[in-house]
Parts: C-alpha cells; structure tokens; sequence
C-alpha cells in the first residue's frame, strides 16, 4: 500500500574535510536511542493525537492563478472582504477525511461563512488604494488535498467564487483543527546531541510494498554505504541508519547526497507511526499528479 505526500529536499553542502572513518558503526547507539524516540511517542497524549487529531502541516487555502488579478490578490491577503450574503451562508455538517492509507476520520465542517471569516480575517479590514476588495458570489463545497501528521489526505473545504476571477479560492473547512505546534514529541535525554553522533535520520517515504520499507537517507561523500537499521514496537516504527563518524585523515570532499536504502520489517506498517531517529514524522514523497 503505497503512501503519497511531499518530499524533503536535502540541500548539498560543499567543504573540504579530513574524513577517515571508524571500522564499524554502532548499532546499538542506534538501538538505544530508537527506543526512547519510541517511548517518548507512545505517551497516551502524543499517540492519541497522532491516531485521532486532525493535524495540518500544509497551507489550509489553496489559491488559484492570481496572473492578472494582482490588485485582487493583494485584496485577499489584506483581507479586504465583501459578499454576498443570500450565497453564502453559514450551515455547519459532518464530513469525512480520507488519508492516503485507506482510513477515514468523521469530522464537523465549518460552514461558508465561519470558514470564509477565517480566511478573510473577519471580513472587517479595508482595501488599501492599491488592491480590489474581494467580492464573493457564490460558495461550494468540495474537498482539497492537505499534508497531515498522517500523510496526505482528501479534507472537506469550501471553493470561493469571487468576482472576477475564473478559478476560486479553496479553504479548508473542518472545525477544532488540532495546531498545537509540532507534533514532534520531546525525546528525554540531557545529552541528545552527543547521543545522535554516527546516526542518520530518514527524511522521506520513498515506497511501502508488504513489510518493506524504502526511505531517504542524507550522507556524505566521506562516508560508505549506509547501514539501514529499524525499531518496531506495536505502535511506532523507528527507521534510520548508522554510520561511522568522520575524523581527521585523508582530505575527501563533504557532499551531501541522498541515499536511498531498504528496510524489511516483522510486519507491514500498517496504522503505526513511522518516525526518525530524531523523532520526526517521516513522511510519503510526492509523486506526479
């Protein structure tokens, strides 16, 4: 079952550094860090929210081709607001949003005008001379793709016809979204920095068949082929790879570089959390629209 989402890019950075390694990288640093990243996420509050919270991590508004309308963009992002008030009303539902994994979450909908409040600031600021206020005509309900702390997912959003403009603007439209900052947990330990030295963190999703895992991993030029290594527990699934630590040596240029690296685990992934040493989401790559 194949997860779809956005991709971490890891920027190359370029030096010149006297690299030579250790003969072994140590897996059990990995082992012993892995498992307090896993403890630290399967507190009752950060699984729970995990499992059963909304949590964007993506823009809640997709905007439409503004090529044209700069004056009304820049109405938009002023807030500058008028409607049209027998369009557009205000009647909150129920909704349904489907993750990428198959599963489904019942939530309440905002209705138009609450929603278009949020997104217009109220609707009470006024257009400076250098922008359009935004006047909107009518109001549908649709659905928008959204990046979650669960992968992407289809979320109930209203599309706003504005005056004007050929293509609306999209806002999500669900209420109590849970935006309690990052959803990373904090990992115990006065001496993490020192602890994650030799280890590499997943950044990206790369592919799910069965009970294998494919995943991004940054390294350097200095280092060799890194060793993939992985903890399971019944609820969190660590996954990232050692590598020895660079010393004074011969002289080798310090790229970073992505490698992508395969792990198998006891049994497919399933609904458990995937996270990196550090105690990240990993999350799906994107793939072509």
């Amino acid at each position: 079952m194949a997860r779809k989402g956005v991709a971490v890019v890891v920027a190359a950075l370029v030096t010149l550094s006297g690299c030579a390694q250790r003969a072994e990288p140590d897996a059990q640093r990995f082992l012993d860090h892995a498992r307090d990243v896993a403890a630290a996420w399967s507190t009752a509050d950060q699984q729970e929210r995990w499992e059963s919270s909304l949590i964007p991590l993506g823009p809640l508004t997709v905007e439409p081709d503004w090529s044209g309308h700069e004056s009304l963009m820049a109405g938009v992002h002023a807030g500058a607001l008028e409607w049209v008030s027998e369009k557009v009303g205000d009647d909150a539902a129920s909704g349904t949003v489907r993750y990428a994994d198959g599963s489904t979450e019942s939530v309440t909908t905002l209705g138009a005008r609450a929603t278009l409040s949020e997104l217009f600031h109220g609707g009470e600021a006024t257009c400076p001379t250098t922008c359009t206020s935004a006047v909107v005509n009518a109001a549908d309900l649709t659905t928008v793709r959204l990046l979650t702390a669960r992968g992407p997912a289809s979320v109930p959003a209203w599309a706003f016809h504005l005056e004007g403009l050929a293509e609306p603007v999209l806002r999500v439209a669900v209420a109590g979204l849970d935006a309690r900052g990052d959803i990373e947990p904090r990992v115990p330990g006065t001496d993490r920095a020192r602890g994650l030295q030799g280890l590499v963190g997943a950044t990206v999703l790369l592919g799910e068949q069965g009970s294998t895992l494919t995943v991004r991993l940054p390294m350097t030029a200095c280092s060799p082929a890194p060793r993939a290594e992985v903890l399971e527990t019944a609820t969190v699934v660590v996954v990232g790879a050692t590598q020895p630590e660079p010393r004074r040596g011969d002289a080798c240029a310090a790229v970073v570089r992505d490698q992508d690296v395969t792990v198998t685990l006891e049994r497919p992934l399933g609904q458990r959390v995937l996270v990196t040493t550090g105690g990240r989401l990993v999350l799906p790559a994107a793939q072509p629209s």
